[in-house]
């Protein structure tokens, strides 16, 4: 393993054990005089034989002759065995020889270099001088040893505990444990280093890279600010804090950081694209959709401003031209899933998804006939969400089937769980049973354990049903818990599964979708009050917690409540899930409530292109036309909600009957 890009010396210069300058006599006696000579002189000690073999060891070494040096070092350990600077030294060379000389035997030098360091920590166990050299011993032995990372880590955390301002060794402290994959651990000691070398662009550097490695990007936004306001013409810099912006969905300070870049980066392409995917972000579509013009006008045909210009079409509900401009990209990158999934799913939009699926299926022969069998298999389990997307569930039904014995096993499940999904929508809970429990019995009780008590119910089995279910609610792995609860929430069961959140939340209590279930459980049984607490400790632990600013936000539009609030509420949903077609609607609802119905239509037309076959978006919509005057489009959309779902249809109809007896 490479720890390095390039190998670092560790702190200061260790000061010799034996240096040959502290007395030039003693220098020249030990060149000349052979090591007998010096040992029957009266004042000799072991002490004093030892340095003569120690400083003759180094001169031989930097000779070239390791093996007479080797044995030197052997000699002054034999003779003076307490000093620790001699096995290290004699670790340090073993290890250089093995570079110069490759060949048999090289693994047992290296071992015995490393048993060497190892007898000097023992010696001098929080010696600076020590373990900076032990540091430089396990960091040569790091690509040889398995061992050497796991030691050098402890020699750099005892190093920058005993010396906490060693940046040289926090520095390196932080490469390894980022190396190895402890990206959080690793922040914290570049944090140290930045903290004690403000200009260290290098540290800083490393820093966001650990940050952004951990999931901390809140924390990552501000040693790129600080980056930035030192060298503003960093531009990949700007580019990262307007990402994470946008991500905890503040577009508008994405968009400020972006065109803060100096005068001379403001035509920058790579600039002027990510500005263009923020305003789209941002819901600014016509802004986004100029962005992304501007950038093609200079490079014609570059991806990431097509691909922007197709989803501001597609939110624009353009979905043919969105479609084509995706199906010119595929013409140069045939076999790329993710596009063809895109176009598949804006057909779907259109009412067209067997078309859609039609050309995933064409994309997976094309993959199985390459040889690539994964790919044609993610591709499979794409025509099946596309035939669900559509609500075509006998064809999603078949099309899962046809994976049932997919080589990828993470495939295999998916499959089956949107085959179970399938037939659920079909009402053909028997059959659903009955192909769970085909499977392996441990595989099914492990995977889908909620599903077979819900199925159980659903059959029948009643009592066996809701003991598998209570088992579940009563496990103490979380994993359990939530599948008796989402298995009691499609069963319209919520207040079963309040005692359980409740426990788990108070084992885990800084779990946002554990309170957010909690939320969705009060509301749904009428309980508000518990439903609101549920929802803002939900954005207490995570205050960007899309689904809980979504939902408190529609329920007190819903009930006319605190509305400016709501709307901020949703609002920010939104701009973290511009492309959710609920959280639209709720943002056009809550404009509605507001009588803001002109805002209120834009993003309850937009939600409707997002979500066609949502009935209760055309009853929104159709309320906002009915206030706006226009009767004919309110009737238009109110019989497009009663063809789409009948869950509301009694109050759908009412509306329908009150707009139909009072035209004219």
């Amino acid at each position: 393993m490479e720890l390095y890009e390039r190998r670092r010396r560790l702190g200061k210069r260790r000061r010799a054990r034996y240096p040959l300058a502290v007395k030039p006599v003693c220098a020249l006696l030990l060149l000349l005089l052979p090591a007998p000579a010096l040992a029957q002189t009266p004042a000799a000690t072991d002490s004093d034989t030892a340095a003569y073999h120690f400083a003759l060891a180094k001169a031989l070494a930097g000779e070239g002759e390791y093996d007479a040096a080797l044995a030197a070092f052997a000699e002054a350990e034999r003779l003076d065995p307490r000093d620790p600077f001699i096995p290290l030294e004699r670790a340090q060379l073993i290890v250089r020889a093995a570079r110069v000389a490759r060949g048999p035997g090289a693994a047992e030098r290296l071992a015995e270099a490393s048993r060497a360091v190892g007898r000097a920590r023992e010696l001098a166990p929080e010696s600076l001088d020590v373990l900076r050299g032990a540091a430089e011993v396990y960091l040569d032995l790091a690509a040889a040893s398995p061992e050497a990372p796991a030691a050098l880590e402890e020699v750099l955390e005892t190093l920058t505990r005993l010396d906490p301002e060693d940046v040289q060794a926090l520095f390196a402290l932080g490469r390894l444990r980022l190396d190895r994959g402890d990206a959080e651990a690793a922040a914290e000691a570049f944090r140290r280093v930045a903290a004690l070398t403000p200009e260290n662009r290098a540290a800083t550097g490393f820093l966001i890279e650990a940050l952004l490695k951990a999931k901390k990007g809140a924390e990552a936004e501000v040693p790129l600010a600080e980056l930035l306001a030192r060298d503003p013409s960093a531009l990949e810099a700007r580019i990262t804090l307007a990402d994470l912006q946008s991500e905890r969905g503040d577009h508008a300070a994405a968009l400020d950081t972006l065109r803060g870049a100096p005068a001379a980066q403001r035509d920058d392409p790579r600039l002027q694209r990510q500005i263009g995917s923020a305003l789209y972000r941002a819901g600014d579509l016509e802004g986004a959709l100029a962005a992304a013009e501007a950038v093609l006008a200079r490079e014609p045909g570059e991806r990431q401003p097509v691909l922007l210009k197709a989803l501001v079409l597609a939110a624009q509900g353009k979905n043919r031209e969105a479609g084509e401009l995706l199906a010119g990209l595929r013409r140069e990158d045939p076999a790329n899933l993710a596009l063809a999934g895109m176009q598949a799913r804006l057909m779907v939009r259109d009412g067209r998804a067997a078309e859609g699926a039609e050309l995933l299926a064409e994309l997976r022969a094309d993959l199985a006939a390459e040889g690539k069998a994964k790919e044609a298999e993610e591709a499979g389990l794409e025509i099946v969400r596309v035939h669900a997307e559509g609500e075509q569930w006998d064809a999603a039904v078949k099309a899962a089937a046809e994976l049932a014995g997919a080589a990828d096993p993470e495939v295999q499940a998916a499959a089956l769980a949107l085959r179970l999904d399938a037939l659920g929508e079909l009402k053909r809970y028997t059959e659903a049973l009955e192909l769970l429990e085909e499977r392996d019995a441990g595989a099914a009780e492990r995977d889908f354990a909620g599903k077979r008590g819900e199925l159980l119910v659903r059959t029948g089995r009643g009592a066996e049903g809701e003991a598998l279910l209570a088992d579940l609610a009563a496990s103490e792995k979380p994993e359990d818990v939530l599948a008796a609860v989402q298995a009691y929430h499609r069963l319209e069961r919520y207040e079963a599964s309040i005692a359980p959140l409740e426990r788990l939340l108070a084992r885990q209590p800084a779990t946002a979708p554990v309170a957010f279930l909690l939320g969705a459980a009060h509301e749904r049984e009428g309980e508000r009050g518990e439903a609101e607490s549920a929802f803002r400790r939900a954005l207490e632990i995570e205050p960007g917690f899309h689904p809980a600013l979504n939902y408190l936000g529609y329920m007190l539009a819903e009930k006319g409540e605190r509305l400016e609030e709501a709307l901020g509420l949703v609002r920010r949903a939104v701009a973290l899930e511009p492309d959710n077609g609920a959280y639209v609607d709720s943002l056009g609802w809550a404009h509605f409530q507001l009588g803001q119905y002109q805002e209120a239509l834009s993003f309850l037309e937009r939600a409707a292109r997002l979500e066609p076959g949502d009935a209760t978006i055309y009853e929104h919509l159709a309320d906002t036309y009915r206030a706006l005057g226009r009767a004919d489009d309110a009737l238009q959309h109110y019989r497009r909600a009663l063809a789409l779902d009948d869950e509301n249809a009694d109050a759908v109809r009412n509306k329908l009957r009150e707009l139909e007896t009072a035209r004219p």
